[in-house]
C-alpha cells in the first residue's frame, strides 16, 4: 500500500496545483474583464467629455463671431457718427463765418442808414427854411 500511497500524493499534489492554477486563471479572466468594463465606461466617459467640448467650443466660436460681428456694427456706426460729428462742426463753423459776416455787414449797413437818416434830416431842415423865406 506504500506504492500506491506514495503514487498518489503526487497526483494529488498535481491536482491541488491545477486546481490552484485553475483558480488564479479564473480570477484573471474575472480581473480582465472587470479592467474590460472599466475601460469601456472611461472610454464612453472621454467619448461624452469630447462631445461636450465640441458643443462648447462651437458655441463659443459662434458667440466669438457674433461678437466680433456685433464689434464691426458698433465699430461702423461710431465711424458714421464721428463722420457726421466733424460734418455738423463743419457746418456750424461756415455757419459762425456767415454769421460775423452778416453781423460785419448788418453794422455797415446801420451806419449807412444813420448816415441817410441825418442827410434826410438835413434835407427836411433845408427845405423847410426853404419854404419859411
Amino acid at each position: 500500500m506504500q506504492a500506491t500511497t506514495t503514487h498518489y500524493t503526487p497526483i494529488r499534489a498535481n491536482k491541488n496545483k491545477f486546481e490552484g492554477i485553475e483558480n488564479e486563471l479564473e480570477d484573471t479572466k474575472t480581473r480582465e474583464v472587470e479592467a474590460i468594463q472599466k475601460l469601456k465606461s472611461a472610454e464612453e466617459h472621454l467619448q461624452e467629455k469630447e462631445t461636450l467640448h465640441e458643443t462648447h467650443t462651437r458655441d463659443s466660436e459662434i458667440k466669438i463671431q457674433e461678437a466680433v460681428a456685433n464689434f464691426t456694427s458698433r465699430d461702423t456706426e461710431a465711424n458714421s457718427l464721428l463722420e457726421k460729428s466733424r460734418n455738423l462742426e463743419d457746418q456750424l463753423k461756415a455757419y459762425e463765418v456767415q454769421l460775423a459776416e452778416s453781423a460785419g455787414k448788418s453794422a455797415l449797413l446801420k451806419e449807412e442808414l444813420d448816415q441817410l437818416l441825418l442827410v434826410k434830416t438835413n434835407k427836411e431842415s433845408e427845405n423847410e427854411e426853404l419854404h419859411i423865406i
